[in-house]
């Protein structure tokens, strides 16, 4: 049997929301159902953060449905778990036709691969998962976590790979937006990586998995097929001193842009680049040039380089006013999480989510359910 396995669509209409950066994830998405029917698949994986948001408009459920009618009609069924972004009691993905929600339902193919899936989970649900007959029994799981082998402490991780025992063999993981297939010990962990650009920082390639499963005797075949995107283009001062050589650098850029949006048919929403400048502290004569010159062509992101000429150069990252800055890095500098677990964990919960509103309804519900199964009485 074969699968597409991707994550992180996180449909949504913009991704900055105070810039016209819009159909990135619309498109990407069009991609993976292509290349599903394309490759006659026996089922598409979906780990998580299917939609941006628990709330949405019109628009990111309409091309949600569109793409899951093309693939009911080619008949290719969709397996899917659920990520922080969209969690919902009653997930948008159940309005499809032919799709399968792993934390009800676990999926055994021809060949004998049990595939078991975990909505997102705070650290102490996951590991009651990860200890449940259903994780240990499985031969691939599918969740959406934070794991520490790929942020560290960064993110408040709610586990590590060490973690899964078992009969487990492949783990496809959401919410790291990298593409990555490794080996840790004997599992194999595939994370798809986001579909688009999030973020200024992130990697500009992406790429879905091909999974292809033979009997439990023979190993995974596993393939990366591209997907193609909006383009990231990168210059630093550094290469061109001087405003003539970046402004000729620069259009040497835009015109390569031009015929990779020409060869892969890119939507017209898509064809302005979003185009990073690294410079020095001392160099504002030569950006104010530069935004004058290409403002109109790319959407501009700069990186600030400080040197004093005894250290290494400090660079100071220029975030646009709409990019997602984590505060959950310096949590633990306000909430000592061994004093206060709880707050430390609502704390986690809000930060983490994009619809404080429900993750605090989620977060309390979780609370009452936990202690009325203890007998405990809440007192912090």
């Amino acid at each position: 049997m074969k699968f597409l396995v991707t994550s992180d669509l996180h449909l949504s209409d913009r991704i900055w929301r105070h810039r016209p950066i819009e159909g990135d994830s619309y498109h990407s998405w069009n991609q993976v159902v292509d290349l599903a029917i394309q490759h006659a698949v026996d089922g598409v994986i979906i780990a998580g953060d299917i939609l941006d948001k628990q709330q949405n408009l019109s628009g990111p459920i309409q091309q949600l449905l569109k793409g899951l009618q093309r693939l009911c009609v080619a008949r290719i069924p969709v397996y899917y778990n659920q990520g922080q972004h969209e969690y919902q009691q009653e997930p948008w993905m159940t309005a499809g036709a032919d799709t399968v929600w792993l934390q009800r339902e676990d999926l055994v193919t021809s060949e004998g691969w049990r595939i078991v899936g975990c909505d997102y989970q705070n650290a102490e649900n996951l590991q009651a998962f990860l200890k449940s007959n259903r994780a240990i029994e499985a031969d691939i799981l599918v969740c959406h976590q934070v794991w520490k082998d790929f942020m560290g402490e960064v993110g408040n991780p709610q586990g590590e790979f060490a973690d899964i025992q078992g009969n487990v063999r492949v783990l496809i993981t959401g919410d790291y937006h990298e593409h990555i297939c490794q080996k840790f010990g004997n599992l194999i962990v595939l994370s798809p990586g986001s579909t688009h650009m999030r973020s200024i920082s992130e990697p500009e390639e992406h790429e879905v998995f091909l999974l292809t499963l033979n009997s439990l005797m023979n190993k995974p075949v596993i393939q990366s097929l591209p997907l193609y995107t909006r383009r990231l283009l990168r210059l630093n001062t550094r290469d061109c001193p001087s405003f003539n050589e970046l402004k000729k650098h620069t259009e040497m850029l835009l015109r390569s842009n031009e015929s990779y949006v020409e060869f892969h048919k890119l939507p017209e929403e898509l064809c302005k680049p979003l185009i990073q400048l690294t410079h020095r502290s001392e160099e504002n004569e030569l950006v104010q040039q530069f935004i004058q010159s290409f403002h109109a062509l790319g959407h501009l992101f700069f990186k600030q380089v400080i040197t004093d000429g005894n250290s290494e150069p400090e660079v100071i990252e220029y975030l646009d006013a709409s990019d997602r800055v984590s505060l959950g890095n310096c949590l633990d500098q306000f909430i000592d999480a061994q004093k206060k677990p709880l707050i430390h964990s609502l704390a986690v919960s809000l930060l983490q989510s994009p619809d404080p509103e429900q993750a605090l309804h989620r977060w309390i519900k979780e609370l009452l359910d936990r202690d009325i199964k203890h007998g405990n009485v809440i007192d912090e």
